[in-house]
């Protein structure tokens, strides 16, 4: 009873120690661009001609780019940037932002040449940092013990006039010298045709834009005739922050946009909340049929399970890991994956004890031998985790982090402290005459002292899967076929026999939501296009669709003449929803006159509708390196997944596991094809998840497939032999193998129903994935195990059979006789 005590304290320990640090999770979660907005961009770096850098140039010039890039965007005040160099001359920049004006604000301010200039409230130019500053003019310097900008004149006679003009004037608020990092001058007939007039002092509270732009505005009271610091609230961080951005005025290199990312925040918390309440959902229902299936041992897998999720989420906030969807996914995902180590451990306990011995001893045996699996199951899915790693993007990057955290998790937390906690009531006197308390039923527990054999209690015990195993491997075959036909048929109609994301494609992608009637069919919006005198380009896909959102009384008053037009009933409007595509990437002004027309059309209804208008596209040279790096990714993990199953199996038991992981990323690859359902990155993420996880389900048949050979007591294992071994391993392992894979798909049951449609394809590629996995580990690589293993017997008949081994002692050389030679 003592354990029993001890048990229920440490439950209560742990759940309450999780408990308290949820609201801390919960605070640290930082949201990727999927949920809050921004963009992602990669930036090839060239000269200021706009030619590439030699060999010699060109690591130099990148970095300098890297931490130029980076002073600007930290004067927008922007949180948490992620700026990486890739390759051998781009960089990658990832920057959430609150608006869409925001965003256009960050991306002018990082293209831009971005002069350095000083201004008067009245935006007169007094001077350019190269006329008025010395090389490298600006510092972090300290003035009686505080943090100041130092500022080293290089032209003292042009800064005297200046600060005796400012200081001269008549009120305290014009006495001020701005300094402005990429001043546009503003339009002198007011805002242009897209409702942009550029940047002026006086509207920098209206202009969000504007006032990103501003370095300092500093009072001045007095004629400076030499150097100078600007004092203020600076912190040392803060005051050589603005001394890096006014040196980063101006730079000796260019910046070109080959891949382009934009969201914009449609998703937000909402979205951000029912992927965190799918995720709550899925550990629920898990934790809900673990209880019913094992009992006591399921009460320790759910608590473990609980703590190991937070747990996980604490580790990758302390990594300063983004949230975006396949993030979360990962999350979810990896809750089946640990709960599996437990079913593999559960299940060995119950096989011990329905072969009639106590629950001491089956908790000791089953834990023992179900540790095998686990490690082979756990280490091939860790394989797959660092090829998506280091070949992934950052959304794949951000998947496979969690991935690999969760793995040391599953291992630390959930086998050696759930085992722990069955351990306290298994080995405990008062549950040894119980173990209908773990999930054993009692009728099939047998009484080995009344001479009691093992009970039928499989409802799988007598299925004979090689007498059916050619009429399964129809499924897969014709699943093929359809999918090629598919190909082909796609392929001739559309010309493009896969729907590919822009990622794996060269193009540019629009997508924008309006109430404005020129926008309201497939064929004026491809009109618009086609005719337009600045654009003249005819899209290759355009898809018109319709949302409605509702508006109060007043904002229709209010808003009456922009409704003009537009689709209204009662209080419900009209959205058109327009995705336009392109195959091509347009060039740099069609690019800039379709962002400045669309904001301009998004801006002008933002009164009525959270505006969502992005703008993405891709080069040729990004697209081909995404493609490249999704084969070296699959490549190197299938490669890696063979060598480690062919080091702790057999080269037949590892060919046979990776026939089935192709059969796996096939059916997922076809069923994609044949619905048209997009190919993009988080396919390719949820491609190698399937990798790494069905082979689970592979690995623990063929453990004890393993298991059984090596209890093999014939002279040679013959052809029926092996199929009897198949039939009898699959018969005590394929229960297991379906409560795994249920766990795990209720989970992404769960993200279906319930999380973001950001992820949508990911979840659907997984449910697809993980049922074919589930398949292929009975039907497909147990059967390609025996086809290899009896073609590695005729093999060896065929060119060893005139070597005959000697009988001799165990402790003599073996002899060999050798017809025609020996003999």
């Amino acid at each position: 009873m003592r354990r029993l005590i001890a048990f229920i304290i440490l439950g209560i320990t742990l759940l309450t120690m999780a408990a308290i640090n949820i609201p801390g999770i919960g605070d640290n979660m930082n949201q990727g661009i999927e949920f809050k907005g921004g963009f992602e961009i990669l930036y090839q770096v060239l000269d200021q001609n706009g030619s590439e850098y030699n060999d010699n140039e060109v690591t130099s010039a990148v970095s300098a780019a890297a931490e130029v890039i980076s002073n600007r965007i930290d004067i927008a005040g922007v949180k948490n940037p992620l700026i990486t160099i890739e390759g051998r001359d781009s960089v990658r920049v990832t920057v959430a932002s609150r608006s869409e004006q925001e965003t256009r604000s960050i991306r002018s301010l990082l293209t831009s040449n971005a002069e350095i200039s000083f201004r008067d409230v009245n935006d007169r130019l007094l001077a350019t940092a190269d006329q008025l500053l010395e090389e490298n003019g600006a510092r972090l310097d300290y003035n009686e013990g505080q943090p100041v900008v130092a500022l080293d004149i290089k032209d003292t006679k042009l800064f005297e006039e200046i600060t005796a003009y400012i200081s001269g004037l008549a009120s305290a608020e014009e006495r001020r010298i701005v300094i402005w990092l990429g001043y546009s001058q503003a339009y002198a007939s007011g805002p242009n045709e897209f409702g942009f007039s550029g940047d002026k002092y006086s509207e920098i509270s209206q202009n969000q834009e504007a006032a990103a732009k501003i370095v300092s505005d500093a009072t001045v009271n007095q004629t400076f005739y030499d150097d100078v610091i600007i004092t203020g609230s600076f912190s040392a961080e803060s005051a050589k922050q603005m001394a890096d951005l006014i040196l980063a005025g101006t730079i000796d290199f260019s910046l070109r946009e080959i891949s382009v990312s934009s969201v914009g925040a449609s998703y937000g918390d909402e979205a951000f909340n029912r992927s965190l309440i799918a995720g709550v959902i899925g550990l629920a229902l898990v934790g809900a049929l673990m209880i019913y299936l094992y009992g006591l041992s399921g009460v320790a897998s759910a608590i473990t399970l609980f703590v190991y999720v937070l747990i996980t989420l604490i580790a990758f906030n302390l990594l300063k890991g983004e949230y975006g969807p396949d993030t979360i996914a990962a999350t979810v995902i990896g809750i089946g994956m640990a709960v599996d180590a437990n079913i593999i451990a559960f299940e060995r306990i119950k096989d011990e004890i329905y072969k009639g011995k106590s629950l001491r001893t089956a908790f000791y045996e089953g834990t023992r031998k179900s540790l095998s699996s686990i490690v082979d199951a756990n280490i091939t899915t860790l394989i797959a985790g660092f090829a998506l790693y280091f070949f992934g993007t950052r959304t794949v990057k951000g998947f496979a982090t969690m991935l690999i955290i969760s793995l040391f998790f599953t291992m630390v937390i959930v086998v050696i402290l759930a085992q722990f906690m069955v351990s306290l009531v298994a080995q405990s006197k008062y549950f040894q005459d119980k173990p209908h308390w773990f999930g054993a039923k009692k009728k099939f527990i047998p009484d080995l002292s009344k001479g009691e054999t093992r009970k039928n209690f499989n409802i799988f015990e007598k299925f004979d899967y090689f007498k059916y195993i050619k009429k399964f491997l129809i499924v897969p075959l014709a699943i093929f076929g359809i999918g090629v036909v598919a190909l082909g048929g796609f392929g001739v109609a559309t010309g493009s026999p896969l729907n590919l994301g822009l990622q794996f494609s060269e193009g540019t992608k629009l997508y924008t939501r309006t109430i404005n009637p020129q926008f309201d069919t497939v064929q004026e919006v491809f009109e618009f296009f086609e005719n337009d005198p600045l654009i003249g380009v005819r899209p290759d896909q355009v898809i018109v669709g319709t949302e409605v959102v509702t508006l109060t009384p007043i904002e229709i008053e209010q808003n009456r003449s922009l409704l003009n037009g537009a689709n209204l009933d009662g209080l419900d409007l009209t959205l058109y929803t327009v995705s336009v595509s392109y195959k091509q990437q347009l060039d740099n002004d069609k690019i800039d006159y379709i962002n400045n027309y669309f904001y301009a059309e998004t801006d002008k209804y933002s009164e009525l509708f959270t505006s969502n208008y992005t703008l993405n596209f891709v080069s040729p040279i990004v697209a081909q390196q995404t493609v490249r790096n999704a084969f070296y990714a699959l490549l190197i993990a299938s490669l890696f997944i063979v060598i480690y199953v062919a080091w702790r199996f057999k080269f037949s038991y590892a060919v046979s596991a990776i026939i089935a992981l192709i059969h796996d990323a096939l059916i997922t690859f076809f069923f994609f094809s044949i619905f048209r359902i997009e190919i993009n990155v988080e396919f390719v993420s949820a491609i190698l998840a399937i990798i790494g996880y069905s082979v689970n389900d592979t690995i623990v048949a063929f453990d004890r497939l393993r298991e059984n050979v090596q209890e093999f007591d014939g002279p040679k294992l013959t052809h029926a032999d092996r199929i009897r071994l198949v039939n009898k391993s699959l018969q005590e392992t394929v229960l297991r193998s379906l409560i795994t894979t249920v766990s795990t798909l209720l989970t992404v049951i769960a993200l279906l129903a319930f999380g973001s449609n950001a992820s949508i394809n990911f979840n659907i590629a997984m449910l697809v994935g993980l049922t074919a996995g589930t398949y292929s580990s009975v039907f497909i690589a147990p059967y390609f195990w025996v086809v290899l293993e009896d073609l590695q017997e005729k093999f060896k008949e065929k060119y060893f059979k005139g070597r005959v081994k000697l009988d001799k002692k165990s402790n003599e050389p073996e002899e060999y006789t050798f017809f025609g030679i020996n003999d």
